[in-house]
């Protein structure tokens, strides 16, 4: 049975004018609307959905999608061109948090002004300060001109601040995406505790972690328009399905440039690029599903040239669920002739933790001792995920040595002074995130906790503690 609405939006939408310089918007002024010298930009369209008091909502969709223009009109930054919207009882908004902080007022001083421009009752946040001081963890900075403050200690206190004033909806845009680890904790408890009273919570993030291990629903949000609403984990995978669309049409737009350049006709380069992808085979193992990459080389002999995930089925994908296999496809390009190639995969997690990283040569018998420049250096790397459900981030680097320096290297047995042997021709840090989520189990010995799946074993043993004796079965 559903509880009360906190929330109702029906129709909405914000219209944006787009001018092409200010004049256009002057001469428009001028004519006093008779004449348009403006393009209509819909950044949220015929938005309609409930959030019931209680709930956990998160939002999620590509950057432009129009998450955050709903958020400001729902707490009135922004007048809605059409549609309304109906709240019940106080809203507290965090878009950004520390936006609103004086920096010549000290902690204690920004947490009364806030309560101050909240029209609270007299006493109410005094009587609160003591925990808000406690949970921000402040110390005798709490006394200190916000002047002082690192950015982390004024996310401390905007949230400490919001945290302890009585909300029926708290709306957070993205604002649990800095902090350490364990003042998140703290949010995220402090969170639950508004949830058991009843607080609806509206959250937008990109942490995919985070939407599926805390939100009861999910929307899923592009081009302005709802396409998704309900179960997170079907929407982190129609979101995922969204990017690689988008992926494929920046594919498709860098060969189109190509053609462009190489003079084929603009009226055939349409048709001729989408002959390019659909019939594009690669020798080997390399895949179809690929992804342009950014540039990474920091000035060094290699460049990161694109990359493909993908599941166990062959197909592209972000999300995996614990225990599954990812197959990992990424290209170099040689921008000088090195010897041997040798790729090193890490995965992190959010907090920078190196998790796991491994050296192409543990795997790859034979490779060539020199290649020249200009060549395409590839690798596929397969991996079992027995990591904790939450995002992961995947960084790649690329290093080169004779064959005789990398055995005498691995001789020594050391990991690290194998990294420290070689040479780097490219480091490409975020390289993309990857999300897991808990596996579907038949038999509870799958499940565990932490970080990673260790491999191992329980024995059990009940001895009589009077004659030391095992009971027989």
């Amino acid at each position: 049975m559903k509880k009360e609405v906190a929330l109702s939006i029906e129709d909405l939408g914000k219209r944006f004018k787009i001018y092409p310089n200010p004049w256009d918007r002057m001469k428009e002024w001028m004519t006093f609307g008779r004449q348009d010298y403006h393009k209509d930009f819909w950044a949220v369209r015929n938005v309609s959905l409930n959030v019931h008091k209680g709930e956990f909502l998160g939002i999620i969709g590509p950057n432009g999608a129009g998450k955050s223009t709903l958020l400001k009109m729902i707490t009135g930054v922004l007048t809605p061109t059409m549609g309304r919207y109906n709240t019940s009882g106080r809203v507290l908004s965090l878009l950004e948090l520390g936006s609103g902080l004086d920096l010549e007022l000290t902690g204690r001083e920004n947490v009364l002004r806030s309560a101050q421009l909240l029209e609270l009752p007299q006493g109410y946040v005094e009587e609160r300060l003591e925990e808000i001081r406690e949970f921000s963890e402040l110390g005798e900075f709490f006394d200190r001109p916000i002047s002082m403050y690192s950015t982390g200690m004024r996310t401390r206190l905007s949230f400490s601040m919001f945290a302890f004033i009585d909300c029926d909806i708290l709306i957070l845009d993205e604002v649990l995406a800095v902090g350490d680890i364990f003042f998140k904790q703290k949010c995220f408890a402090r969170l639950d505790d508004l949830i058991k009273k009843e607080t609806a919570i509206i959250l937008v993030t990109h942490s995919m972690g985070i939407i599926q291990r805390y939100c009861d629903r999910v929307v899923l949000m592009n081009a302005g328009c709802i396409i998704h609403d309900g179960d997170p984990v079907v929407a982190i995978r129609a979101f995922t399905k969204l990017r690689g669309q988008s992926q494929a049409r920046q594919v498709a737009q860098v060969v189109s440039q190509e053609l462009l350049e190489s003079g084929v006709p603009e009226s055939d380069v349409e048709k001729y690029a989408a002959e390019f992808i659909e019939n594009q085979k690669e020798p080997g193992f390399w895949p179809r599903a690929l992804t342009l990459a950014k540039k990474q080389n920091q000035g060094g002999s290699a460049s990161l040239a694109q990359f493909a995930v993908l599941d166990e089925k062959g197909d592209a994908s972000l999300v995996f669920r614990q225990g599954e296999t990812m197959h990992f496809y990424f290209e170099f390009e040689l921008l000088e002739t090195v010897e041997l190639p040798v790729a090193q995969v890490e995965i992190r997690d959010e907090r920078n933790l190196l998790l796991h990283s491994k050296l192409s040569l543990q795997d790859i018998a034979s490779l060539p001792s020199i290649l020249p420049k200009g060549y395409l250096v590839r690798f596929h790397h397969a991996i079992k995920l027995d990591l904790a459900a939450q995002s992961y981030i995947i960084n790649l680097d690329l290093f080169t040595a004779s064959s005789e320096v990398i055995d005498n290297l691995i001789l020594d047995g050391s990991y690290v002074g194998l990294i420290r042997g070689m040479k780097r021709l490219c480091r490409a840090e975020g390289v993309l995130a990857i999300h897991l989520m808990p596996p579907i189990v038949e038999k509870p010995e799958q499940l565990f906790g932490g970080l990673a799946s260790l491999p191992g074993k329980f024995e059990f043993q009940a001895v009589n503690e009077r004659t030391r004796q095992i009971p027989s079965q």
